[in-house]
């Protein structure tokens, strides 16, 4: 029988109020259909029939998940499911822009023993790589505000070419604002994203922005976790011993992604629609699924 992965991506919306240039989300792409959201009601039938199969981590997201009507619902009701099934060993996450979050939807984060997860795209230029009028105190007034109600919190930084000059600061304002964790995953040409090849990186442009990384690691004293998926044959993790470095794809391995029309895919980023999450049984029968769980396919499909 198929076994399900521990993690799994909802992705509650196709709505989001940023146009980043750098969106890796499928339904991004020029020519990209979309099929019917999910209810909330769905998604909480989802939620039972995946963590009574094994799922013990969610992590809600979108598009903007905070847009989706009755998300403060769902994630008390997945706060409930998953404390039944499996006590305190469970991960519930919430990943958004972070420009809509509210003093009350963190007070219901806190409630739900939830982790934020938020995207920092630029410190000077936070307008042009979120299509919207705010800057980045937008973001990060809401990192500190969650760290004062002692809510966990991860800063994604999107490592594109346009970021490189400002990381050094990016990551240390991140770590000022007091989040727990900085997760630094270099632009992948999916989505949006694929219109925009002038952000990929080259290996130097990755060793080059590791080792800002690991200059500000020092000088915060190792007070936070630093880390991201970076492509096998341009990055060792042995070289960066601070940072939490990986080359190993999780997809299917240990998380998989249910679209918002109900589609489970591989990933965030990848766009192949695998079978309906009802049917997520046939799984087993999906030659690339199995490529990805027997290690055959050991790594990101954009990175191979």
């Amino acid at each position: 029988m198929t076994q399900l992965p521990q993690s799994v991506v909802f992705e509650l919306t196709y709505a989001c109020n940023h146009a980043c240039p750098f969106c890796s989300c499928p339904w991004e792409a020029e020519g990209a259909e979309r099929g019917m959201e999910l209810s909330i009601e769905d998604w909480k039938k989802a939620a039972l029939e995946f963590i009574g199969h094994g799922v013990r981590n969610i992590i809600l997201s979108g598009g903007e998940p905070l847009l989706k009507e009755g998300i403060g619902d769902l994630l008390g009701f997945l706060a409930f499911q998953l404390r039944a099934a499996y006590g305190t060993h469970y991960d519930l996450q919430l990943s958004t822009n972070g420009t809509l979050l509210t003093r009350e939807m963190l007070h219901l984060l806190k409630d739900c023993n939830a982790t934020l997860c938020t995207s920092l795209p630029s410190l000077f230029d936070f307008k042009g790589q979120t299509g919207t009028g705010q800057d980045f105190r937008a973001v990060l007034k809401h990192v500190y505000a969650a760290s004062e109600l002692g809510i966990r919190s991860t800063v994604g930084i999107p490592l594109t070419k346009a970021v490189l000059p400002e990381l050094y600061e990016m990551i240390s304002y991140a770590l000022l604002s007091g989040t727990d964790t900085v997760l630094l995953n270099p632009f992948r040409p999916s989505g949006r994203g694929a219109s925009h090849p002038e952000y990929l990186l080259s290996p130097e442009d990755i060793h080059s922005a590791l080792n800002t990384a690991e200059e500000v690691f020092h000088a915060c004293k190792g007070k936070v976790r630093i880390g991201g998926e970076y492509p096998p044959g341009i990055v060792d993790p042995a070289q960066y011993p601070d940072l939490i470095l990986s080359t190993d794809c999780p997809a299917a391995k240990g998380i998989f992604t249910v679209s918002p029309d109900g589609m489970i895919r591989l990933c965030e980023h990848d766009p192949r629609q695998l079978c309906r999450w009802d049917e997520w049984k046939a799984l087993e029968q999906i030659p690339v699924w199995r490529e990805m769980i027997t290690g055959k396919h050991p790594v990101c499909p954009l990175f191979s």
